[in-house]
């Protein structure tokens, strides 16, 4: 493929440079310079048009089959016309790019821009400019956006700017106006010379604002547990009696519910979940090619031994969330004690380098020799190995905090923060307590949103064991009462034979389906990440019980009467 694409190039050259598509191109898509710059892609408009007009080919010769299939398989014609929309949508494929490109510039910067103004005001104390800060933090993988700035501003600098002009052009032509008025506001304070104050003013205003939206957060988990509760955990609860009724027709209903609607609707809710949340996550590594393949493989396998929906389900369930959950169990332990002990560790830092003695080194030295009890067993010996390693001198003080963090998000903030406290010797005592409020604030926040989704979590985990218990109550009332058979019954379809195999089937699979969607989203929402697996996990292995568990007891109708 990599020697056929330049050729492939080549060849569409003719129809991607032809003057009506450029014309079509320029009329529906205006303003594409600007647009280009508030993406703040390294591109150009041929290069767009370019990939515009090979998705435009691609969607032509798509569509002639398309519309033949559609209006065979449905016998009418007018259904073709819908072959039509993949090329309509490829002359708007620039802008659509380009806009989708900006929106994320502007939401990505949201939650790095507070952290960024803290490095900022560090740096300003040895005379280091904004521009210097952007540099330093390209490459770290701790501001991913911001990272992105920074090859904004070398390409500026390309072009001939100097470096606090670039950071000008960036603040007048960003899409997120906070952050552009946090980069104009330091160009006029660096040119009035008091970089310093407009810096500490920004720092207080968007720290307010970055506790404000957790405490937000915290609101809208609570909101949207409540719906994924309700969508995934009540609703099957509620359908079930009207199933149970409805008898044999309803069993085909009910593995729709199961394999249509549920993933729909816990999708929905972990997209709403993904918008809401802040972007600082823990950074856990997984390789997902692991619990997708294995899950595959189980699924695979339980069709093969045993054909019901349900069983496939459980399968795949429990392959995908004991593997995750094995995977990243030590990277999360890790985590959480990082994050449970950083708040006292760094009140600790921030009082013996504001002391007199800004070395850093010096001040975890004295920590570890006073002892790490305090902070927890597993943040303890990161500690005491981070010391052995400065210690050993092979790496700088620098490099092995920056190297410290081990997936913690706040531990990489923090020992990030110190270690450029170490490099510059800078030391600001109102930074210090700053970021010591605010390290014990997440740390709460974090807290307060897992306390408020535990209960949630609770009802979604135990949720399968009262879809089973509601069904089989309601199957063995009905059967057990002849009179309901052969009077109201005979009406609406409630015999033995529609309460039978292919409706257990149904309601097995629903109640995977519930298990298995109501936890991924719920783990999704308390954790701020889909690696979380325990809620899956938990879940499944309850609904698994609590199926074969009915199963295995008495038949309805003999337990009843």
């Amino acid at each position: 493929l990599g020697a056929l694409r330049p050729r492939l190039w080549r060849a569409l050259d003719p129809v991607v440079d032809a003057g009506a598509l450029r014309r079509a191109y320029g009329r529906l898509n205006p303003n594409m310079g600007r647009s280009v710059v508030l993406a703040g892609v390294a591109t150009n408009l041929g290069a767009l048009r370019r990939e515009a007009g090979v998705a435009l080919v691609a969607s032509l010769v798509l569509a002639v089959p398309l519309a033949v299939a559609l209006a065979t398989l449905s016998g009418r014609a007018e259904l073709a016309a819908a072959a039509a929309i993949p090329p309509a949508a490829a002359l708007f494929y620039p802008r659509a790019k380009l806009g989708l490109a900006a929106m994320e510039r502007r939401v990505a910067l949201s939650d790095e821009m507070t952290f960024f103004a803290v490095y900022c005001l560090l740096l300003s104390g040895v005379g280091k400019t904004m521009a210097h800060a952007l540099d330093a933090v390209a490459g770290r993988g701790i501001f991913p956006a911001l990272e992105r700035e920074a090859r904004v501003m070398r390409r500026g600098r390309t072009l001939g700017m100097g470096s606090i002009a670039a950071l000008g052009d960036i603040g007048r032509n960003h899409p997120n106006r906070a952050f552009g008025d946090l980069l104009c506001g330091y160009v006029a304070a660096f040119g009035a010379g008091d970089p310093e104050a407009h810096l500490k003013s920004q720092v207080s205003e968007l720290l307010g604002r970055m506790r404000r939206r957790l405490e937000a957060y915290k609101e809208r988990a609570s909101s949207l547990a409540i719906m994924v509760v309700f969508a995934t955990v009540f609703l099957p609860i509620m359908i079930t009696p009207v199933a149970v009724i409805a008898g044999p027709k309803s069993a085909v209903f009910l593995t729709q519910v199961s394999l249509l609607a549920m993933p729909s609707m816990a999708a929905m809710a972990c997209i709403l979940a993904h918008t809401a949340q802040p972007r600082f996550g823990d950074a856990i590594r997984l390789d997902w090619r692991i619990p997708i393949g294995l899950a595959a493989l189980a699924a695979a396998l339980a069709a093969i031994a045993v054909p019901a929906v349900w069983v496939v389900i459980a399968a795949a369930s429990l392959a995908f969330s004991s593997s995750t959950v094995a995977l990243t169990r030590g990277q999360r332990r890790l985590a959480a004690a990082i994050d449970g002990g950083q708040g006292m560790f760094f009140r600790d830092m921030t009082s013996r380098i504001s002391s007199g003695d800004p070395s850093v080194s010096r001040a975890l030295a004295g920590i570890v020799a006073s002892g790490t009890s305090q902070y927890g067993r597993l943040f303890g010996a990161v500690l005491a190995r981070a010391h052995a390693r400065i210690r050993r001198a092979d790496e700088t003080v620098q490099e092995v905090l920056a190297d410290t963090a081990h997936g913690s998000w706040l531990g990489r903030f923090s020992f990030f923060l110190l270690s450029r406290i170490a490099d510059t010797g800078s030391v600001d005592a109102w930074i210090l307590t700053r970021t010591t409020e605010f390290v014990e604030r997440f740390v709460g926040a974090k807290r307060d949103v897992a306390a408020a989704v535990r209960p949630y979590m609770l009802v979604s985990a135990a949720s399968p064991a009262a879809v089973v218990a509601m069904t089989w109550f309601l199957k063995g009332m009905l059967s057990g009462l002849p009179e309901v058979a052969s009077g109201f019954g005979a009406g609406i379809g409630i015999t033995q034979a529609g309460l039978g195999e292919e409706f257990d089937e149904a309601t097995n699979a629903l109640t995977m389906a519930s298990a298995t969607c109501a936890n991924v989203a719920v783990g999704k929402i308390s954790s701020m990440s889909v690696k979380d697996a325990r809620p899956l996990l938990a879940g499944t292995i309850i609904a698994v019980l609590s199926i074969l568990f009915m199963s295995a007891i008495s038949t309805p109708g003999a337990a009843l009467g």
